[in-house]
């Protein structure tokens, strides 16, 4: 008896012990503002009710604001009826406005450019109108119309976020991930010449596992920079534009019960750092997607530029379940030592997500954070507001000023646009 009740206490010090640590554990990746810096909102404008878009559909191109747009989203696939294009001025002026495909269900609409070889714009996007038979379609705006360059179906595997990036040799890559593929087809992959407009079927790309799906991707120096989501896994893609290879290693492991992916990835490149900045969603141990909606953790790695080493994990928010945070945020670099992330928080469950009802919301918040040439991430200024948000979208105007586009957590979904900037001591930096 004695030996058994040595033993049961010893499990209690050392369960205490354990929650005890991850108490303090989580009290000290709790970022803290520094002192003295504050973001305002210099600008307020409402843009329309029911408006949605995606986190790579908001670009500003010399000087120019360019904007894709669907209406009236269904919560539960993120998609929308239509594809607006909107652009003007970035300081003044009216919106120019086209309305693409109305009779559309778009999903994941982004505005690829190149620029090197041509001015016009390229949107590459879902077509979700039969569920059961989408389509990932990319359309080469010249000016007033759309044309078709690019179209594949699910005949060979479903079709999903599709994206694409200009390698800056004449061609435009195109990656459309398959999430049902058991990984040895995870991704599929062309270039397109953008003169002649001809399309090469590149290798597939194979993963470890399903799931597949792309957010963001960078070009830099004859590489193609690509952080791939799967089931419970994040990985880096470096894919070489001459040989037309890639490599991959594995950032983060994780669980959830229907074994998500990441979500929201945006990835930079800090250059006098030697530093890759991936800013993504971590779902939550808890976040099961058919109960909860998808919910989990903002989370920042580091690594450095030359041998893609991990240098630092920092959770950013979203620690426990009544501060979750939702999947409709988006990260932007500000300079070349901060950026800027926009997430919402909810309590547990996502019912937006679920059902189409704006509830359980806790608070939305804006964050500038300050990466070291160690890696470290140091939380610069913060913004918090109980008068919450979804659908965010960033876009950096200069070095501490920001365009924020969202939505209200309201019936009509108001969508707003605010220039934001970061200030030190009531002084512009």
């Amino acid at each position: 008896m004695k030996q058994r009740t040595r033993f049961f206490v010893l499990c209690c010090i050392c369960s205490l012990l354990v929650l005890t640590g991850c108490k303090l554990g989580k009290a000290d990746t709790a970022l803290v503002p520094v002192e003295g810096a504050s973001l305002h909102t210099v600008k307020h404008e409402f843009l329309g009710e029911h408006f949605h878009s995606n986190m790579r559909a908001f670009e500003i191109i010399d000087g120019r604001l360019h904007m894709l747009l669907t209406t009236h989203v269904t919560p539960a696939t993120g998609t929308g009826q239509g594809l607006h294009y909107w652009t003007r001025p970035l300081e003044s002026g009216e919106w120019e406005k086209y309305e693409f495909l109305p009779d559309r269900i778009i999903g994941m609409a982004n505005i690829v450019t190149d620029p090197v070889y041509t001015d016009d714009l390229f949107f590459i996007f879902n077509d979700r109108t039969n569920e059961s038979f989408r389509y990932a379609i990319m359309e080469r705006f010249e000016g007033e119309d759309l044309r078709r360059v690019f179209e594949l179906d699910q005949k060979e595997g479903q079709v999903l976020n599709p994206q694409a990036i200009s390698s800056r040799d004449g061609y435009i890559h195109i990656f459309v991930p398959d999430r049902t593929s058991s990984g040895r087809d995870g991704i599929k992959w062309w270039r397109m010449n953008i003169e002649t407009e001809a399309v090469e079927r590149l290798p597939n790309i194979s993963l470890p596992t399903s799931g597949a799906r792309l957010y963001d991707l960078i070009y830099d120096e004859g590489r193609i920079i690509v952080p791939i989501a799967i089931s419970g896994q994040l990985h880096l893609g470096v894919i070489d534009t001459e040989t037309l290879t890639i490599s991959t290693q594995l950032l983060d492991k994780f669980t959830s019960p229907d074994r998500m992916p990441p979500r929201s990835i945006n990835i930079f490149k800090y250059e006098g750092l030697g530093l890759y900045v991936i800013v993504y969603l971590k779902p939550a141990a808890f976040s099961n997607r058919p109960r909860t909606g998808l919910v989990g953790q903002v989370v920042v790695k580091t690594l450095d530029a030359a041998d893609f080493k991990e240098l630092s994990t920092t959770v950013i928010a979203g620690f426990n379940g009544h501060e979750a945070v939702t999947h409709y945020m988006k990260s932007e670099k500000l300079n070349e030592e901060m950026f800027v992330v926009a997430y919402t928080c909810v309590d547990e469950i996502h019912h937006f997500h679920l059902t189409g009802v704006h509830d359980r919301y806790v608070s939305s918040h804006l964050a500038v954070c300050q990466v070291d040439p160690s890696g470290n991430v140091q939380l610069i200024a913060k913004e918090d507001t109980d008068q919450t948000r979804w659908d965010q979208v960033l876009a950096r105007i200069d070095d501490h000023t920001f365009l924020f586009t969202y939505n209200s957590t309201t019936a009509n979904n108001d969508k707003w646009l605010d220039v934001v900037r970061l200030e030190f001591d009531g002084e512009n930096k």
